[in-house]
C-alpha cells in the first residue's frame, strides 16, 4: 500500500484529509508544525521554517506520495502580505528539496483558483489554459509554489497541482482556525445570535464544493493511474451567491436545531454581477466529479457547530 505523507496536516483541508485517508484504510503520515492530540501518535511535528531540512526527510521516509497543503491562508496574507508570500514559498521550497533528496515519486499540491487573478472576469470560462494573472500575495505565493515544484522536481518527481475554488465542510477539530471562511463564520454566528450578518449585499457568485469531495480528489491525485501529472481546476463547476449560501445556512440551522435565524445584509439596488465559470472538465474526464450536494456540506458544518456550541462562544 502506498504511504501518503500529508504536509500541513494540522490545517483545515489537511486535517480532514488525514481523517478521510484513515477511514479509507490508507497508510498516512500526518506532518504538521506542532503536535495535536487529534492527529494521533503517528503524526510528525516539523516546522518547515525553523527545523533542519533533514527533519522533513525523515518524515517523508517511505512515502510514495506527498500531499502538500501547508502555507499561509488568505486572511494572514491580507494582514501580513510580505511575510505570507515569503514564508509560503519557503515552505514549498523545503518540501521540494526534501522530496528530491528522498526520491518520493509524486507530489500533490493544493493551490487556488485565485491564481487566475484579473482573468476572473464576468462570463469568462476559466480553463487550465487561461494564463494566471494573480495580484494578491496569497495567490502569487500559490502560483509561485506551483512553479517551484514543477521546476525543482522536473525529472525527479511527478507534480499534480489542484486549483481549489471554495470548499465547504466542518473542520477536523474545533481548534483548526478557519472560522473566517464564509460558511464556518455563518454557522458560528448562528451559535451566538438570531441573525446572520453579511458585510456585503452578498451578490458575489462563488463556486462552492464539498470538503469531502476535495479530500477524495486529493486522494485520487496521488495515484498516477488515475490522474496524470499536471494542473487541474478543483471545484463543482457551478455557482451560487454569497446571499444564497447565507440563506441556506439559516434554513439548515432551523432544520437541525428548530431555531430560526434571519439574514442581515446591506441593501443595494445593484444588479447581481455575472459570474465567471471555473471549468472542471479536465478532472471530470478522469472520472473525478465533485458533485456532493453543497447542502450536505452545510449541514455537516452546522451539526459540528451545534456539537461544539459552548466552545464556539469563546472563539473570536
Amino acid at each position: 500500500m502506498t504511504r501518503i505523507a500529508v504536509v500541513g496536516a494540522g490545517g483545515y483541508v489537511g486535517g480532514r484529509l488525514v481523517q478521510h485517508l484513515r477511514r479509507a484504510g490508507r497508510d498516512v503520515v500526518p506532518i504538521s508544525r506542532r503536535r495535536s492530540a487529534w492527529l494521533g501518535d503517528d503524526s510528525v511535528a516539523v516546522d518547515l521554517l525553523v527545523d533542519p531540512p533533514h527533519s522533513l526527510d525523515r518524515a517523508l521516509g517511505g512515502a510514495g506520495v506527498v500531499v502538500h497543503v501547508a502555507g499561509h491562508d488568505e486572511v494572514m496574507a491580507a494582514t501580513e502580505p510580505e511575510r505570507a508570500l515569503l514564508e509560503t514559498v519557503a515552505m514549498t521550497h523545503r518540501v521540494a528539496d526534501a522530496v528530491h533528496r528522498t526520491g518520493t515519486p509524486r507530489v500533490v499540491y493544493l493551490s487556488t483558483v485565485h491564481v487566475y487573478g484579473v482573468a476572473q472576469q464576468p462570463r469568462v470560462v476559466l480553463t487550465e489554459a487561461v494564463v494566471p494573472q494573480p495580484r494578491s500575495s496569497y495567490a502569487i505565493a500559490r502560483l509561485t509554489s506551483e512553479h517551484l515544484l514543477e521546476g525543482l522536481l522536473a525529472g525527479a518527481a511527478e507534480v499534480v497541482s489542484l486549483r481549489l475554488t471554495n470548499s465547504v465542510g466542518a473542520p477536523a477539530e474545533i481548534d483548526v482556525d478557519r472560522w473566517s471562511l464564509l460558511v464556518n463564520d455563518l454557522c458560528r454566528q448562528a451559535c451566538r445570535s438570531e441573525r446572520l450578518v453579511l458585510q456585503t449585499p452578498g451578490l458575489q457568485q462563488r463556486d462552492w464544493v464539498s470538503l469531502l469531495d476535495v479530500c477524495g480528489a486529493l486522494e485520487a491525485a496521488g495515484d498516477p493511474a488515475i490522474v496524470p501529472a499536471g494542473t487541474y481546476n478543483l471545484g463543482s463547476g457551478t455557482t451560487s451567491s454569497v446571499r444564497a449560501m447565507a440563506e441556506l445556512v439559516a434554513r439548515t440551522w432551523a432544520s437541525v436545531t428548530g431555531e430560526e435565524r434571519g439574514v442581515d445584509a446591506p441593501a443595494t439596488t445593484d444588479a447581481p454581477p455575472e459570474p465567471h465559470h471555473v471549468d472542471v472538465e479536465r478532472l471530470a474526464s478522469l472520472g473525478i466529479r465533485l458533485d456532493t450536494p453543497i447542502a450536505e456540506a452545510v449541514e455537516e458544518t452546522v451539526r459540528f457547530c451545534v456539537d461544539h456550541r459552548a466552545a464556539l462562544s469563546t472563539i473570536t
